[in-house]
């Protein structure tokens, strides 16, 4: 029971799999929501009435940058939820790191020093209070 207790589930006050960040994810988060925009600029480019005037008409030609921009976006995310949710679904039932908190009854105390003080399964729920 006690190995069960320091366990967890990360979920969000929504109930989905929060995005954890593992492994040095960070960077290539940041490389992922630059995608749609290199698509814009590469689209722009390219799709000029020089290069495809022949084949559309123009008022078709000037929309494929932002739908080309909107299809990146929509792959780009969908792979990175994959992703994100593969890694944090990797978390789900190893031990919790240990972290300092103020306790709502008692005051200061770590994650351990609670569940040993408790013996009882816990649940981590980290939500943003605007």
């Amino acid at each position: 029971s006690s190995d069960l207790s320091r366990r967890i589930a990360v979920r969000s006050s929504f109930g989905s799999s929060c995005r954890l960040p593992v492994g040095g994810r960070g960077q290539a988060h940041v490389m992922e929501r630059l995608i749609p925009l290199a698509v814009v600029i590469g689209a722009q480019k390219f799709c000029t009435k020089e290069n495809l005037g022949d084949f559309l008409p123009e008022s078709v030609i000037s929309w494929i940058p932002m739908v080309s921009a909107i299809i990146a976006y929509i792959v780009v995310n969908r792979m990175s939820s994959a992703s994100a949710e593969k890694e944090t679904s990797a978390l789900i039932g190893q031990e919790a790191p240990d972290f300092k908190m103020e306790a709502k009854e008692g005051g200061p105390t770590s994650l351990k020093e609670y569940m040993q003080k408790n013996k009882k399964p816990t649940v981590v729920d980290f939500y943003q209070n605007f």
